[in-house]
């Protein structure tokens, strides 16, 4: 709000107080049915100033804490010169892909827009880690999820599949109740697998008025990921292929 809204606002609630206060002064000093009407006049005329302010808190100021904020899981990629890095030494500083799969969901009674999401990663110590944002590029990862099988023969296997992920929506306005899920990538240097199992790791979500709605790690960390590269067939390469 500007400051001259908020001066009209200040000088509507005092004309308010003002009215509601005469038309009790009337009502006590005159008595009889026209203090009484008097009076009653002088209520709605107050109720009336009161409701055309922004009275109490407003919309902005009601959506501080109605949007909750969880981080249900975190793989890390070890990568060197773009390509998969083994990991030897638990100590070793390297540079890590990492992706987090995030839940948002709105107790607010009306759409709160998203603006901008963050993670925040700091070490033991309070050293907070800058992170680099990679947006926009999921086409080109894939999830692996492990399940285990039985053959005819009663061996057990363990089967792989890889699953799309789709990146966290933050364009459309959170709607009351309704979960939103998905995933953030993000880059960051010079941290060793040690200490990124002991980080502290936060999502912060900031809405179109500014306040922010943070969430902490809650569900596994998994290093290394279980997170592959997915080179997509070229547009060539489909075209190329006879068809039966």
């Amino acid at each position: 709000m500007t400051p001259l809204a908020s001066r009209v606002e200040m000088a509507k609630r005092s004309l308010g107080l003002v009215v509601l206060s005469f038309g009790a002064i009337v009502g006590l000093v005159t008595g009889g049915t026209f203090g009484l009407v008097v009076a009653a006049a002088c209520l709605v005329v107050g109720v009336l100033i009161f409701a055309s302010s922004d009275y109490g808190p407003t919309k902005e100021a009601r959506t501080q804490g109605l949007v909750l904020v969880l981080v249900k899981e975190l793989h890390a990629r070890p990568m060197r010169n773009g390509k998969f890095h083994e990991i030897s030494d638990s100590n070793e500083a390297m540079q890590f892909e990492l992706f987090a799969h995030c839940w948002l969901v709105s107790k607010a009674s009306f759409p709160v827009n998203i603006t901008a999401v963050q993670l925040r990663l700091t070490k033991a110590g309070n050293s907070v880690v800058n992170l680099e944002r990679v947006e926009g590029d999921f086409q080109n990862w894939r999830l692996g999820k492990f399940t285990e099988e039985e053959d005819s023969m009663g061996n057990r296997c363990v089967k792989t599949t890889k699953e799309e992920m789709q990146e966290l929506n933050v364009a459309d306005a959170l709607l009351t109740g309704l979960p939103r899920e998905g995933w953030l990538h993000y880059r960051v240097q010079n941290t060793s697998p040690s200490e990124l199992k002991v980080a502290s790791i936060e999502v912060a979500a900031i809405d179109h008025t500014g306040h922010v709605h943070r969430g902490s790690m809650s569900g596994p960390r998994v290093i290394p990921a279980y997170v592959w590269p997915f080179a997509q067939a070229s547009a060539q390469t489909v075209a190329a292929t006879p068809s039966s």
